[in-house]
């Protein structure tokens, strides 16, 4: 574990810090940073003049081994720029870092937390606290220490539900809602949470399900994450620093409202117009391969109900049924080029159908068959995207 503290030139004031039940008096808060977590390396960040002062004070001996890490003061966007730079530039290692800010001086503590955002996307260095000695807070002369995680935590939530507004990824909500459970008991917590992890895992089935089309699956886990919502209420109300997470999965949960149905009932009215959502759902999140695997499943099935008089389940997915309908929609095209008559209402059927073969083989040819002449994806989006609206609107 590594830890990054801020000292300046002042001289700071003895505190009585208090962090999870341990008492420690000090002026200076690295010491305090040693004695609670022991990293294996420490890194502190000062200006030249603040080294001095502290060099002159004997303060730097007290602390005992570290590394550091001499910063301009920041008077300047250029200079704050050097700043992270210099932190990036020490901080490579792939570990679990500790932030304080307790001495931090203006700008250094968002520089510092910046820098670790980005060197967990660089290199997984992995954030684990950031630690506050709130001396203004002190109440019977006891500083008390603040871990300031929770509120970093806020960002890779919302995060993680601009990824799924924008893209359907919802595989970031797993590792939040799991972390966040397990730390009510790996922290001895007096609730121990009951529907966070489940959900967790319940994110992570349904992005499983949706990338692989398995449509029974969506509409069964959205209907037992229905169930467990409901439950989530205790959990929130007895972890004060999950309640905005709330918010953020209740925007996120509303999504699947359609999609909470019975899987035996995807082909009733309600399932078919499940199925035209979701169709929709792929189409807004950029997921064109889906979108057109699913139309063409769709059409077929809306071939077998209306021409075959077929209904139930068991008849929809049966294979050889399924394989007798395809074969129908493709000979739709012949009959229409030699004039030989076929059902009117079966004249939207053969001009979606049409138009679905182009752009489902194109992709799924991965276009490396020049028989198909789609060749840039720009084109093939606004096609499949017509497609699915035509869909949507005629059946």
């Amino acid at each position: 574990m590594i830890a990054v503290s801020i000292l300046g030139k002042r001289t700071y004031d003895v505190a009585e810090y208090e962090y999870m039940g341990k008492r420690i008096k000090t002026d200076l808060f690295p010491v305090v940073l040693n004695e609670l977590f022991h990293p294996d390396t420490m890194y502190i960040m000062m200006t030249e003049e603040a080294k001095k002062a502290q060099e002159e004070k004997g303060n730097l001996k007290r602390i005992g081994d570290f590394r550091e890490i001499i910063i301009p003061v920041g008077k300047t966007e250029d200079e704050m720029w050097e700043i992270f730079n210099l932190l990036t530039e020490n901080l490579q290692k792939e570990d679990d870092y500790i932030i304080d800010i307790t001495h931090g001086f203006r700008s250094q503590p968002i520089i510092s937390l910046s820098c670790m955002l980005f060197l967990n996307s660089l290199n997984n260095a992995r954030l684990r606290h950031i630690v506050y000695g709130a001396y203004e807070a002190k109440v019977n002369e006891i500083t008390p220490v603040f871990d300031l995680m929770p509120f970093l935590d806020l960002i890779e939530w919302s995060y993680s539900v601009k990824q799924f507004l924008k893209n359907g990824d919802m595989s970031g909500f797993e590792n939040i809602l799991v972390n966040i459970h397990k730390e009510t008991y790996s922290k001895n917590m007096a609730y121990k949470s009951k529907q966070l992890s489940g959900i967790g895992s319940d994110f992570q089935k349904l992005t499983k399900a949706f990338s692989t089309l398995r449509l029974k699956e969506v509409f069964d886990i959205s209907c037992g994450m229905q169930k467990r919502m409901a439950g989530l209420e205790e959990d929130m109300e007895n972890k004060v620093s999950a309640k905005p997470l709330k918010l953020l999965l209740d925007k996120t949960f509303s999504k699947f409202d359609k999609f909470r149905i019975n899987n035996k009932d995807i082909f009733t009215p309600e399932g078919i117009e499940a199925q035209k959502e979701m169709i929709n759902w792929y189409v807004k999140n950029n997921q064109i391969q889906p979108a057109i695997t699913l139309v063409r499943e769709f059409l077929v099935t809306r071939y077998m109900m209306e021409f075959f008089n077929l209904t139930e389940f068991d008849d929809l997915i049966d294979h050889k049924k399924r394989n007798i309908a395809e074969k129908e929609l493709g000979e739709l095209r012949n009959k229409k080029e030699h004039n030989i008559y076929f059902e009117e209402e079966k004249v939207k059927y053969l001009g979606i159908w049409v138009q679905i073969v182009e752009p489902r083989n194109n992709i799924n040819h991965s276009s490396m068959d020049n028989k198909y002449y789609i060749t840039g994806s720009k084109p093939l989006i606004e096609l499949v995207t017509e497609i699915c609206g035509k869909v949507r609107t005629e059946f």
